[in-house]
């Protein structure tokens, strides 16, 4: 019976906001502001009401008649209050009509109120027949006059825009990552290329090297060749032999022979001696000397990876700057041409000479313009061209540099072996 009395006092309320909305847009804001602070009025009364309700009814039922008739009393002054601001709004817009029919509303719901509290008396066991009343609990918490939809599109969007955040934070990692694993993939491309022409160029000196080395043997061999099948020399080594040898030996002789021979034995040891200090020496040498080359290779190797580096980026920022000069000259030369016909369609007798000159003057202010970029970018073309050319010679001039530092490293490494080579032919 509560929630009847409250929508009944909810409709008739609405029924007279609405005779007041034929008013001018003034008046209906201040309905609007009315209707919602006696609302709030309503809700406040009618929860108040309650709760005093529920203490009253905890002792006995004798309570509750006088609980429903404060409800009606604050319902009807609710209402009646909210038909006086109405009818002040209806008179300030000049809607008289409206004001008495929120008046003759607001009566009829307090009449209505009292009636219905009284009815509730006898239907809530508050009479005289001595029965114990039946206890109902209520509550006025979920009874809202003005109720706030939620706002779904809102939440979808932002959550859309907390997706689209995450998987923008998710790229931005993965691009992080493939950066550093880019950086390190190029680093270990750098030290296999700089490896590959280090191990290409001992490989190349190895080789001139052994073919040196082959060269010398063939002609060693076509020499002990042509010992052995020379007749005359041996004919010649006998007699010699022949001739050396004595008819008759006796004990002074091979006495003789004997410390000849250990002479000769000294003289070796000592020659051998010296050949191992001499191929310590030159061994070492050698490990210097390879040493040496081995690190101005991987210099040579790190000088032209770099240098490769920088020539591939100057050309990219070649192409690139060629490209976006040649698309400026496009633009530059379509203008060119708009000016051109421009300067052939001007000669129309209709338009007035001044108006001629002035365009003539526009339109040669803007060729001479055109002309003046246009200058401009060739010589930053030039410029351009220069510096690549200037840098190209630098490099070319390092490259030949670090190519007689190897070539003189090769010398000296050939030098070296020829000098060994020469010891060991003394020593054998």
């Amino acid at each position: 019976m509560i929630k009847q009395l409250s929508s009944y006092s909810v409709g008739t309320t609405a029924t007279s906001v609405s005779g007041a909305r034929s008013g001018s847009e003034d008046s209906r804001s201040n309905q609007r502001g009315f209707k919602r602070q006696s609302a709030h009025e309503v809700n406040t009364s009618s929860r108040s009401m309650g709760e005093r309700g529920q203490t009253n009814g905890d002792g006995d039922g004798a309570g509750r008649p006088g609980m429903f008739r404060q409800i009606s009393t604050s319902l009807m002054q609710s209402g009646r209050a909210m038909v006086r601001r109405n009818s002040f709004t209806g008179l300030a817009s000049g809607d008289s009509s409206a004001s008495t029919r929120g008046r003759n509303r607001g009566d009829m719901l307090g009449k209505q109120g009292s009636h219905r509290s009284s009815a509730s008396v006898g239907v809530f066991g508050g009479g005289s027949s001595g029965k114990e009343p039946r206890r109902r609990s209520f509550s006025f918490e979920n009874f809202n006059l003005v109720h706030s939809e939620p706002s779904t599109e809102r939440d979808i969007l932002e959550a859309k825009v907390q997706d689209r955040d995450e998987q923008v934070k998710h790229l931005e990692h993965d691009k992080r990552e493939n950066e550093e694993n880019m950086k390190e993939f190029r680093s270990e491309f750098d030290d296999v290329k700089r490896q590959r022409l280090q191990d290409e160029h001992l490989r190349k000196l190895q080789i001139h090297r052994l073919k040196r080395e082959h060269k010398a043997m063939t002609a060693r061999v076509k020499v002990f060749k042509r010992d052995m099948h020379d007749k005359e020399s041996l004919h010649g080594y006998a007699e010699l032999i022949k001739g050396a040898a004595p008819t008759a030996v006796d004990s002074s002789y091979i006495m003789r022979l004997q410390s000849q021979l250990s002479k000769a034995i000294k003289k070796m040891e000592a020659m051998e001696g010296q050949m191992n200090l001499v191929q310590e020496t030159c061994e070492e040498v050698l490990v210097s000397l390879n040493e040496e080359i081995g690190d101005v290779i991987d210099e040579k190797c790190k000088v032209q990876v770099e240098m490769q580096e920088q020539v591939d980026n100057i050309k990219k920022e070649r192409a690139a700057m060629e490209k976006k000069f040649q698309d400026e000259l496009a633009k530059e030369e379509e203008k060119h041409k708009k000016l051109l016909e421009k300067e052939n369609n001007i000669n129309n007798p209709d338009v007035k000479e001044e108006e001629d000159d002035g365009s003539l003057k526009d339109d040669e202010e803007e060729t001479q313009g055109i002309d003046d970029e246009i200058n401009k970018i060739k010589k930053e073309l030039s410029q351009l061209v220069n510096e690549k050319e200037k840098s190209e010679r630098a490099l070319r001039s390092a490259i030949r540099k670090k190519k007689e530092e190897i070539a003189r490293m090769q010398q000296l490494t050939e030098l070296q072996g020829e000098s060994l080579r020469r010891l060991e032919l003394e020593s054998e």
